[in-house]
């Protein structure tokens, strides 16, 4: 095995918040070398990456189910205020975004 995904590997284990999505600490390193990596290496790093990111479903899933925080009109207000627009009548057949 690769020096650096066994460095990777354990990383994983210790720092699981540093894996896993596109802005993640070490995305830009896996993803512009896994191309190069011994198929085994490849299947290690996706395996664990995919073990963290379970781990995360599940903790939103607990976290949605204890204490609700989205509703449709709090995610239409939202929507609105990233465009700069207030919701107050405007219609979504009017909104450009």
């Amino acid at each position: 095995m690769n020096d650096g995904v066994k460095i990777l590997l354990e990383r994983m284990k210790t720092n699981p918040e540093e894996f896993g999505g596109v802005h993640s600490k070490w995305n830009h390193v896996i993803s512009e070398h896994i191309a190069f990596l011994e198929e085994a290496d490849r299947l290690a790093i996706t395996g664990a990456i995919d073990k963290i990111m379970q781990q995360r479903f599940t903790e939103e899933v607990m976290k949605e189910l204890i204490d609700p925080q989205r509703e449709t009109k709090d995610w239409v207000e939202k929507v609105m205020d990233s465009h700069g627009l207030n919701s107050k009548g405007t219609t979504w057949g009017r909104l450009q975004v």
